[in-house]
């Protein structure tokens, strides 16, 4: 074991070339050894600190498209890919859509529901009544 340790010092030895020799880390002192140690913790915290302050103020920002209000109902489910979800036909043999009787365009949720449940959902008030905002 100690014919290995002393193969790979002489091999790094080697490697240093001349007017470096002071330049190894072990003839370091302490507090140089202790800043270049920390040098790349420090990095990764410091790039952790920015992906996530881009990442929040990137991804939290608020829309102001965001509504409550049902904008239209599919008849049936179809895949998406299909030519009927394209031209918005249902099949003979598709499957019925689960809201299909129950929601109907213009219903607005004014407080969370359980799935299921539309005991939150009440008609919205008519574009009239909404100066300034685009009709959907």
């Amino acid at each position: 074991m100690a014919s290995a340790v002393e193969e790979f010092r002489n091999a790094s030895r080697a490697e240093v070339e001349p007017g470096d020799e002071d330049r190894q880390f072990y003839r370091l002192t302490p507090g140089k050894k202790m800043i270049v140690m920390l040098g790349g913790p420090t990095m990764n915290l410091l790039i952790y600190l920015v992906l996530t302050v881009v990442l929040l103020s990137t991804l939290g920002t608020r829309h102001d498209d965001a509504t409550t209000t049902v904008s239209a109902v599919v008849k049936c489910v179809v895949p998406a890919n299909s030519s009927q979800a394209a031209n918005g036909s249902c099949p003979a043999n598709a499957t019925p859509a689960p809201a299909y009787n129950v929601l109907q365009p213009g219903m607005s949720s004014s407080r969370s529901t359980a799935p299921g449940s539309t005991s939150g959902m009440t008609p919205s008030p008519s574009s009239s009544d909404r100066p300034g905002r685009p009709c959907r």
